[in-house]
Order: structure tokens, then C-alpha cells, then sequence
């Protein structure tokens, strides 16, 4: 059968069980091809095999039962690069890649090179935010002696991921991946008051990205199917209105007293809209005095969160 026939069935099947029929085909088939979409647009009459098409079959199948694009075919673009994802990873989102802009943004106005600094991405998952930020720093910045990336996630299948994709951009030897909670792992290898000689958060600049679990269970239970179906809950769900894993990481900051041995610690979360009046009231019953400043994403709603202790 040939490519644009072929594409014609299975936007009709896709109806109904898509918002994007035209698009999702196209990646389908794509992937089983190996080819880029434009080679799908400039050769319409080409005949696909029976097995190819069979395969591209299947995945519509897979398709109209939900499963996300991403997690079909294994891979998911992200700030211009595209990473390998799984059941085990959260897909990242396009609105996550603010994170990567205002993070750099910060790195170029605030950081001294001269100064160990720490940049710590908490939930790592596919590892999509610490490689992309390794990988737009070494754009501008030759010298990375005084930079240590870290990685941590409570799943150990995350961070198999995270560390093939880690290897695919080159940036294994840049970052280390952690299993654990939160800030536990990297504590543990960099206490905050070490031993002589001992690389250390202490008089460091920390920089701590965290796209937690943050949604609520009234928010989580009115998600899409694809999502409560096929993501994982635990990089979904939290406690305590969604802020619980946020809560419990800005507690690891002060039981450990960082935000008093740490040169500067700049942190920067993703969080639900709704959120932003309790995540003030939240923090702030934690550290009384942190400057805030929340910010939108791209349909102008309160997606982030920025702390600075200095």
C-alpha cells in the first residue's frame, strides 16, 4: 500500500480517539519507516512493505487505546533534542522547557566561575532538563571545571533512562546520576559539612531545578485518559494539595542548613496554577523571608516558581 493511502486509513480510524489524527499518523509512520515526515509529504506514492504496514497497523491500535505518541514509538522532542522515554519516565512537556530558559538566564546574570557550583535536577526522569542545560552551557562556557551536575530520582528505571540519554548527548561525564529522595543522594556524596579534602555544598552555588509531582488527586482523577492509564502516577500525584514533595525538599534545605552554608541557592519549580497562593503560604511557613517570583507559561497561566536564597 502506498504511504499517502496508508495515511488516509489511519486518520480515519484515529477520529474520534486523537485531538491530532493527522500528526500522530504521521509520527507512526515515520518511526516504523525511519524517515522524517517530510520524506512521508515528498514521496506520497511510495508502496510500503506488508510488514511495514502491519507494524504501522499496530501502532494505530496502540494509538486508539490511548497510549501516548511518545511512549509508542519511544522517544519525545524536548528543547530541540529528542530524548528516549518510556512507562518509567514522565513525557516531558512543552511548557517545561521554560525551565531550561530561565535557568540559564539566571546562570549568566548571577553565577561566578570562579565559585564551585552545583546544579542539581531534582526527579531527573529522562534526565531531559539537567542534559539540555549541560548541553546549552557548554555552548557558551569552555571552562566547566567549577560546575557539578547531578541527577536524582526515587526510580531506578528512571534513571536507566536517563542515564541512555545521558550517554546519546555526550554528557555522561558531566552528570551523575543519583537514586533517592530528593536531595538525599546528592547530600550523602557532597555533605553539606564534609570531611577534609571532600567536595562539598558548602560556599557553593547551588542551582536546584525540580519538575516534582504536583498534582492534587481532584486534579490528577480529571486528567486525560492516556495520562491516568499510561504515566507514571508517582511522577504525578502528591500529597498535601500537590506540594507535599516541595514541602519535604525545602525541609531537607533547612534541616541541613543550607541556605546558611550554601554561597547562593537559586531554585526553580513547576508547579499547578492554582497553586500559587498556597505555595506562598507553604514556603513561607518554612523560610519566612525567601524572595519568590512566580511566572507564566505559554497559555499565560502561573506554571513556575522561583526561589532565591543569597
Amino acid at each position: 500500500m502506498k504511504i499517502k493511502n496508508l495515511l488516509d486509513q489511519s486518520k480515519q480510524k484515529l477520529q474520534g480517539y486523537s485531538p491530532t489524527p493527522d500528526l500522530d499518523s504521521e509520527i507512526l509512520l515515520s518511526s516504523i519507516l525511519e524517515k522524517n515526515r517530510e520524506f512521508l509529504f515528498s514521496h506520497p506514492d511510495l508502496a510500503v512493505s506488508k510488514k511495514d504496514s502491519q507494524k504501522f497497523n499496530q501502532l494505530i491500535i496502540e494509538r486508539i487505546k490511548q497510549e501516548p505518541i511518545a511512549y509508542i514509538v519511544g522517544e519525545k522532542n524536548f528543547y530541540r533534542r529528542t530524548f528516549t522515554v518510556n512507562s518509567a519516565t514522565l513525557i516531558p512537556r512543552p511548557e517545561t522547557e521554560l525551565i531550561i530558559e530561565k535557568v540559564l538566564e539566571y546562570y549568566h546574570r548571577e553565577i561566578y566561575l570562579s565559585k564551585n557550583t552545583f546544579l542539581i535536577d531534582i526527579g531527573t526522569g529522562s534526565g531531559c532538563i539537567v542534559i539540555s542545560l549541560i548541553k546549552e552551557l557548554q555552548k557558551t562556557q569552555s571552562n566547566f571545571s567549577a560546575l557539578k551536575a547531578v541527577g536524582t530520582d526515587l526510580s531506578a528505571k528512571a534513571l536507566v533512562i536517563a542515564r541512555k540519554n545521558s550517554k546519546k548527548f555526550e554528557t555522561k561525564n558531566q552528570i551523575n546520576f543519583l537514586e533517592g529522595n530528593l536531595l538525599e543522594p546528592t547530600l550523602k556524596k557532597y555533605p553539606a559539612q564534609p570531611a577534609p579534602e571532600e567536595k562539598s555544598l558548602k560556599d557553593s552555588q547551588l542551582i536546584i531545578t525540580a519538575n516534582l509531582p504536583y498534582l492534587s488527586q481532584d486534579i490528577y482523577k480529571n486528567c486525560p485518559k492516556s495520562v491516568l492509564q499510561f504515566e507514571p502516577q508517582k511522577a504525578l500525584l502528591a500529597d498535601k494539595n500537590g506540594l507535599g514533595l516541595y514541602i519535604e525538599l525545602l525541609n531537607q534545605i533547612k534541616t541541613n542548613h543550607l541556605d546558611q552554608l550554601a554561597w547562593n541557592i537559586y531554585l526553580i519549580f513547576e508547579i499547578s496554577p492554582e497553586q500559587k497562593e498556597l505555595v506562598e503560604k507553604e514556603f513561607k511557613k518554612i523560610f519566612p523571608n525567601i524572595q519568590m517570583r512566580f511566572s507564566q507559561d505559554f497559555a499565560q497561566k502561573y506554571r513556575f516558581i522561583e526561589i532565591f536564597f543569597k
